[in-house]
């Protein structure tokens, strides 16, 4: 039975002559649903290869082929295949070498096909063309002149299929700014706007606000690393006052400080459509969280507040305390990286004691040692809502992690505790995650950077034998090797719940591979397995590929960023054709793009 849904092989050395053998293996593949071969030096060869599979492949709905060099003739290729292929959704063809002539042949098969496009080099001939089909348009870091903008604007008036529309990074001018709002207040079709990285300032900012007063349609708007300060912000909030529709503002890193917060909270209480803001990586301070926590108080319809890296403190942390105590529309909360220390942590458990809907709470890369984890694990001991407390990054040692330990064993609700990079030592490390092993409720457990040893990886082997509740497990960047994988993979083999494994940015080499593969013959439920960033070379892929052939619930596998060449791809490629792997991710080292 086939059971591979995605192949990653990002960052390999597959180049043309591996895709060849993958394509081979994907003529014969039934179960394979979203393909990534981005940044491996695949050209107009491969390009072809992969074009001939989507004429006859049923399956394939994702394929993405960003960073390689396919140019015109590739994109011929592509384009030819779409006008036969029924199943591909999305293509993003991002980074590559794309012209005139490419742009027009991919125009031309579109308008036969619903294909979702993502690319780069976008020229302002074909626009109107490639409008008139596609319903998201995509063009981030596009160098598009002022000419094309307009261009776009104009057609944006009329259209009739668009529903999301990306302009990441494209550095308006006040006027292109002017012109694209005005499109906007027409166009009845576009719910997702995406501005982020556009140097937008405070009269960007107000041709935006004239927007909003008008438009009825946009339900997400992404402002975020602009340079919006508190006067553009006070154009915004005066928006939302008459705005029914925005559900969803990004904000984050931006110059917004207290006075700017004061504007939002003051109309946020007349706001009857937005629910997600994001304010994070800005400057404000307690006293703009003091407007924010009486807006809180009222019940405004925020259910994600974003605060994380602003300068909200203790006294910031005791406002939102007197702020959410009574209200009930909160559910996750992000305060990292915002000065809090014991104090802060206490005023928040007070209000955890009280509070019945937080669900999600981020403290990390705060100051709160020992003493704020005793509050705050006094306050899980009353608190039966919390699911998901994030504490990675602070000062919690020895008598913290004893509070904790001790009440994960009472409390009930929380499944998922992330104490990593902690000064808390060995022993109690292991007493931490011993008890969150055997806490029934626990689903998630996440152990990054904990620089887990052979003696740590064999007493965390033992617990899972017998854990019946943990589904996720991330051992991310712990300078886990062969040694360590053979205790975890003895564990593996007999566990019954796990379902996601991340071992991403170890030291696995082939032998680790190796034996993975022996716990894959025998494990019946892991699903997602991340072994990218690692040291896996041909060898051990084709032990990955002798277990493909036979395992029958993985659905996913990532060898992102190994060292693994042709030989490893055909070695894949000949096992997915008997095994039916949805994802599978790249496999090319391309070290100038880090993908995670």
């Amino acid at each position: 039975m086939q059971t591979i849904l995605t192949l990653n092989l990002i960052g390999n050395k597959i180049a043309s002559a591996g895709v060849q053998h993958l394509a081979n293996a994907f003529l014969q593949n039934r179960i394979l649903t979203t393909i990534n071969i981005s940044c491996s030096d695949i050209d107009e060869t491969g390009a072809k290869y992969l074009a001939y599979v989507l004429q006859y492949n049923t399956t394939i709905s994702t394929l993405i082929l960003q960073y390689n060099r396919i140019g015109d003739e590739g994109v011929q290729h592509l384009a030819a295949a779409l006008l036969k292929n029924t199943t591909l959704t999305t293509l993003n063809l991002e980074h590559n070498k794309i012209g005139n002539k490419g742009i027009q042949h991919l125009a031309n098969a579109l308008q036969k096909n619903n294909v979702r496009l993502f690319f780069i080099d976008l020229y302002v001939l074909h626009i109107n063309d490639l409008l008139q089909t596609l319903t998201t348009l995509n063009l981030r870091w596009n160098d598009i002149s002022d000419i094309g903008t307009q261009e776009i604007a104009n057609a944006l008036k009329h259209n009739t299929t668009h529903s999301m529309l990306n302009f990441q990074g494209r550095k308006f001018k006040h006027g292109m700014m002017e012109s694209l709002a005005d499109a906007l207040q027409l166009n009845s079709t576009i719910t997702v706007l995406d501005l982020q990285r556009n140097k937008i300032d405070d009269k960007g900012s107000q041709h935006i606000a004239d927007m909003l007063q008008h438009n009825t349609t946009v339900t997400s708007l992404n402002l975020s690393h602009n340079d919006i300060s508190d006067r553009g912000v006070s154009y915004l909030a005066q928006a939302l006052q008459h705005n029914t529709s925005l559900s969803i503002l990004n904000l984050q890193r931006n110059k917004v400080g207290d006075a700017g917060v004061e504007y939002l909270a003051n109309k946020l209480t007349l706001n009857t459509s937005l629910t997600i803001l994001n304010l994070s990586d800005n400057t404000i301070g307690a006293a703009g969280i003091r407007h924010l926590a009486d807006a809180l108080h009222r019940n405004i319809m925020i259910t994600t507040l974003d605060l994380h890296n602003n300068k909200i403190g203790d006294d910031g942390a005791m406002y939102l305390t007197n702020g959410l105590q009574h209200n009930r529309t909160v559910t996750m909360l992000d305060l990292g990286e915002n000065g809090i220390s014991d104090a802060g942590a206490e005023h928040l458990a007070n209000a955890l004691q009280q509070n019945t809907a937080i669900l999600t709470l981020n403290l990390k890369s705060n100051k709160i040692g020992d003493l704020g984890a005793v509050h705050l694990a006094n306050a899980l001991q009353q608190n039966s809502t919390l699911v998901t407390l994030y504490l990675q990054e602070n000062k919690i040692d020895t008598i913290g992690a004893v509070y904790l330990a001790i009440i994960l064993q009472q409390n009930k609700t929380l499944t998922t505790l992330d104490v990593k990079e902690n000064p808390m030592d060995y022993t109690w490390r292991k007493q931490l995650s011993d008890v969150s092993i055997r806490n029934l409720p626990l689903t998630t457990l996440n152990l990054w950077y904990l620089k887990i040893a052979n003696r740590e990886a064999e007493y965390l082997a033992n617990a899972l034998k017998h854990n019946k509740t943990i589904i996720t497990l991330h051992l991310k960047r712990n300078n886990i090797d062969a040694k360590c994988v053979q205790h975890l993979a003895g564990a593996f083999s007999k566990n019954t719940t796990l379902i996601m494994l991340n071992c991403q940015e170890n030291r696995i080499d082939d032998e680790g591979a190796q034996h993975l593969t022996n716990a894959l013959l025998e494990n019946t439920t892991l699903a997602t397995l991340n072994l990218s960033f690692n040291r896996i070379g041909d060898e051990g892929a084709q032990y990955l590929a002798d277990a493909l052939q036979q395992n029958k619930t993985l659905v996913s596998l990532d060898l992102q960023s190994n060292k693994i060449g042709k030989t490893g791809a055909i070695f894949l490629a000949n096992a997915l054709q008997k095994n039916t792997v949805k994802r599978l991710k790249s496999i090319y080292s391309f070290n100038d793009h880090q993908y995670h």
